[in-house]
């Protein structure tokens, strides 16, 4: 009987490491996708600075501001905050460029 019982504890700690194992991958897949989602984001951000398309900037942070997603200011923190091949955050850029109205854009909505 005490053998039985062992090997049911055994067995019920396998499947909790199967289940800890698998839950571990989904977080890491929803963290992948997530810091995909901010670099595509922080890449339209740089092309919208370049292109001086200030209203389309605008659009793209209201729309990341206004969803509802728990983590909304920490994903918009990630994306503003995102840095190209050079180590540029959009706002090193738009001040580079001299686009003030995209660094006041950033400023006063992202922090």
């Amino acid at each position: 009987e005490a053998i039985r019982e062992e090997k049911r504890k055994r067995r019920r700690r396998k499947e909790q490491k199967k289940k800890d194992r698998r839950l571990q991958e989904e977080q890491r897949s929803e963290a992948e996708k997530l810091l995909l989602q901010a670099k595509q984001t922080s890449q339209q951000i740089m092309q919208m600075i370049n292109r001086e398309k200030l209203r389309d900037l605008e659009r793209l942070i209201d729309r990341l501001l206004g969803e509802e997603h728990n983590d909304r200011v920490q994903r918009l923190q990630m994306v503003v905050n995102w840095t190209n091949a050079r180590g540029e955050t959009p706002l090193v850029v738009a001040a580079m460029k001299g686009v003030t109205a995209a660094v006041k854009l950033l400023l006063d909505k992202c922090t």
